[in-house]
């Protein structure tokens, strides 16, 4: 049974939809690399030097993020996966839709939206690599249970679970209580941080 909707006509709609967002997304990347500056964000080690209660030696530095070009990497991955489901992944793509499925949504996003949870932790100060490591687990698993969610739930079952929904939004939520208590904790955080933190939420 295909899910309800999908048709020839709506299949048809929704490909020209995806090419004129690929090119829409491929416009900002280069407007985003023409227009960023070189502000960069360093990721931080603070390894253990001695047994356990031993105090923490100071942050070194590991690497350096720069911000408009993670924001180019997470707008290049939107357009290519519009483009690829336009094109060369199509058949695939639509035989998901009419199954009640969307792969390279999940695929997508559990990289592009983990770019940008971490932009936001780095905003937010949190920049340690062992902090960066578990949102991006978190984050992941949060995108991957929303493919599980599809997968459980085909059309024409005679039972829907949410139990994957559930899950996910428990590992999703574990990056966002980080980023709100360093928000909220700090002396200093620059307004336009508020901001995108109460977005998010709106």
């Amino acid at each position: 049974m295909d899910a309800s909707g999908i048709n020839e006509r709506t299949l048809s709609g929704l490909r020209r939809w995806n090419v004129g967002l690929s090119l829409l997304h491929g416009l900002q990347v280069v407007a985003v690399l023409v227009l960023a500056s070189d502000l960069a964000i360093t990721v931080t080690s603070q390894f253990p030097t001695g047994p356990p209660g031993t105090p923490a030696v100071a942050p070194e530095p590991l690497f350096d993020v720069r911000v408009g070009l993670a924001i180019a990497v997470f707008l290049a991955l939107a357009a290519l996966d519009h483009l690829l489901t336009a094109t060369i992944l199509r058949g695939r793509y639509e035989a998901d839709l009419r199954a009640g499925l969307n792969r390279f949504r999940w695929m997508e996003y559990s990289v592009s939206s983990t770019i940008m949870v971490l932009l936001i932790a780095f905003y937010n100060g949190i920049t340690g690599i062992a902090a960066v490591v578990g949102i991006i687990g978190a984050n992941v698993a949060m995108i991957l249970f929303g493919w599980v969610q599809e997968l459980m739930n085909p059309p024409g079952r005679t039972r829907t679970t949410m139990l994957p929904f559930w899950f996910g939004c428990v590992a999703g939520a574990a990056p966002w209580v980080a980023i709100l208590v360093n928000a909220f904790g700090a002396d200093t955080v620059p307004g336009f941080v508020y901001g995108i933190i109460v977005s998010l939420f709106v």
